[in-house]
Order: C-alpha cells, then sequence, then structure tokens
C-alpha cells in the first residue's frame, strides 16, 4: 500500500512537471538567445543560510534546498468574478497544492501534500495590492484575493509558507482545470480503472469498471465529490492521483510518437499557466527531477468539521505538522 501511493504521487509529480516543460520547450523554440536580467537570476547560493523557528527554537533549513509550489486552481475561463471589484478580485480556489523540495547537495525530491481544506491564516489584499490583515480560512480562499494572476499565486505561497511555520517557497507554477480537457485529448483520452464508485458521475462510474475519459468527462472525473460528504476533497485528492498515473503513460506513449506534441500542447494551454518561473529554472528542475531520488511524500493528520456557513474546515494536528515540515525542510 505505502509502495501504490509513493508511486502515484510520482507520477502526479511528473505530469506536472511536464507541463512545466511545455513552457521551456515554446520559449526556446521561439527565440533564438534568452536574456535573463541579472535580478532574475537563480543562483543556488541563495538557498544556503535559511532558518524556520518553532516553539521557541530555531531549525536550520537544509543546504542548497529549492522548493517550488504547484497551484491547481479550480478555475473556468469566462467564469465572472465574485467580486463587484471585477478587475481586482476572483472566485477561483486554490484546489491542489503540492510542495516540492529539491534538495541539490542530497539529491532528493520530497513531495508535500496540502489539503485545500485546512484552516490557516490567510491574508487578504486590498485593490491596491497591499496585505490588508489576515483571516481564518481554508487555505485554498488565498488564491480569490487579487486578479487570478501573479498576485493571487503569491497570495497562495505567503498562505501556504504561514502554515508551513515558515518555510521557504522559492517559486509557483499555477495552471488552471481548463488544462484538462485539453490535454486530456491531446493525449488521445485516458483510461482508467475505477478504484471506488463515484456516483456523483453516473451508474457507469463504479468500483472496478475501466473506463476511457475523454473532453469534458476527464474534467468531470478529477473535480468529483460529494459535497454533502465532509472529506469528500481526500477521495477527489486519490481521483486526481489515480488519472495522472493513467496520464503520464498515455502521454509518454504520445511523445515517443509526435515530435512537435510538446510544443503543440503548449500553444493550447499557454493561456491557462502562471507562473516565476524563469527558462533557465525550468529547465534545472526539469533535469533535477529526473536525476534525483523521489522521496515518500509528507501528509499531515488532521481533524474535519462543518463552519457556521456549512464549508468542510480541516484543523491540522500541529504536531503532525510540524514532522512533516521538520522532515522536508529542517537539517
Amino acid at each position: 500500500m505505502f509502495k501504490s501511493k509513493r508511486t502515484k504521487i510520482i507520477f502526479l509529480v511528473v505530469d506536472t512537471l511536464i507541463l512545466i516543460g511545455l513552457i521551456a520547450a515554446v520559449i526556446v523554440a521561439q527565440t533564438e538567445e534568452v536574456q535573463v536580467d541579472g535580478d532574475q537570476q537563480d543562483n543556488v547560493n541563495q538557498y544556503y543560510s535559511r532558518f524556520i523557528e518553532h516553539e521557541g527554537k530555531v531549525y536550520p533549513v537544509k543546504r542548497g534546498i529549492q522548493t517550488l509550489l504547484l497551484i491547481g486552481k479550480d478555475a473556468m475561463e469566462g467564469r465572472r468574478p465574485v467580486s463587484d471589484i471585477e478587475t481586482f478580485y476572483n472566485d477561483d480556489l486554490a484546489d491542489f497544492l503540492l510542495v516540492l523540495a529539491f534538495d541539490h547537495e542530497n539529491k532528493t525530491v520530497t513531495p508535500l501534500e496540502i489539503n485545500r481544506d485546512t484552516m490557516c491564516d490567510v491574508p487578504w489584499l486590498s485593490v491596491n495590492g497591499l496585505v490588508g490583515g489576515y483571516a481564518r480560512l481554508q487555505v485554498t480562499m488565498a488564491h480569490i484575493f487579487g486578479t487570478g494572476k501573479q498576485d493571487s499565486s503569491k497570495n497562495v505561497v505567503t498562505a501556504v509558507t504561514g502554515l508551513l511555520y515558515g518555510a521557504p517557497i522559492d517559486h509557483y507554477f499555477t495552471f488552471t482545470m481548463d488544462t484538462v480537457p485539453i490535454i486530456n485529448d491531446l493525449v488521445g483520452g485516458v483510461t482508467i480503472t475505477l478504484e471506488d464508485d463515484v456516483p456523483t458521475l453516473g451508474p457507469d462510474y463504479v468500483r472496478g469498471k475501466t473506463i476511457t475519459l475523454r473532453g469534458n468527462e476527464a474534467l468531470r472525473f478529477v473535480r468529483a465529490r460529494d459535497v454533502n460528504v465532509i472529506d469528500s476533497n481526500v477521495s477527489r485528492m486519490g481521483h486526481q492521483r489515480l488519472y495522472m498515473n493513467a496520464f503520464i503513460n498515455q502521454a509518454g506513449a504520445k511523445m515517443k510518437q509526435d515530435q512537435d506534441f510538446i510544443l503543440r500542447a503548449y500553444d493550447r494551454v499557454e493561456r491557462f499557466l502562471t507562473t516565476d518561473l524563469t527558462v533557465e529554472t525550468v529547465s534545472e528542475l526539469i533535469n533535477d527531477f529526473y536525476e534525483y531520488e523521489v522521496l515518500p511524500i509528507q501528509t499531515y493528520s488532521g481533524s474535519y468539521s462543518w463552519s457556521e456557513v456549512e464549508t468542510a474546515q480541516f484543523e491540522p494536528d500541529a504536531e503532525s505538522l510540524w514532522t512533516c515540515v521538520r522532515n522536508t525542510f529542517c537539517r
């Protein structure tokens, strides 16, 4: 069981890094020479003297560690903002959150999975883009503050950093749910064998059934959950891992058959991506991922409850969360 879970998260990580690779591929293809400003250069030395404070003690961060926050936002093209101030606030939640910690000294990658329902201090932004204060909310809510682009992604980074006791998050890579049906169909559809019943999708979605997902069927599957079940996000996370597992096999086969697949795929999904990664950093992270050992995923325990407005909220166990942070970031 442990081995299976680790395999699934590796597939999930590889799939997301493929999306990151699309960025590098198209930029290299479109420019003969890439110029990067000096203040944008990624120097590994900057990752060498950092600390995390916890309960009055100071813990040095691993030497040479570099971190990336993957953000999958529940956004669809054309959906209107939730606020009357349409030029600033948005209603896109950060449904998928995964930290990747690249340890350049020990040549390992540690994934730390974050439940989107986790309660934490979320910064809210005023219309001038400055932090106006903090509210105790689900971490998924951090993305609604801002325009839905870089400012919202940075706000998620701030919330996650606070949740993880000040652990450093160096970069972010945000993608929207619009990419799912597009990429799904570009690889010819994705075939999965269901591990549980998904009644919200219809009678055909029963445990053990093999289904080839096409178009919006793929999107419906990775988004599906019963909002009346308090911990339904846990099962949805399982569906997302199952889908990624199957997708990576399809995508790998497609790329072997079609050398232009990456460029065509990037052209289709470019407008759905937001990141602060430079071309050099993208290239380095991809190379490092394939060379390094991917360690078991870090997950923390906690308890669910209904809020006053009947939304599911997950209170993390402080000791369990700190253990994950210490194992992922500290020497």
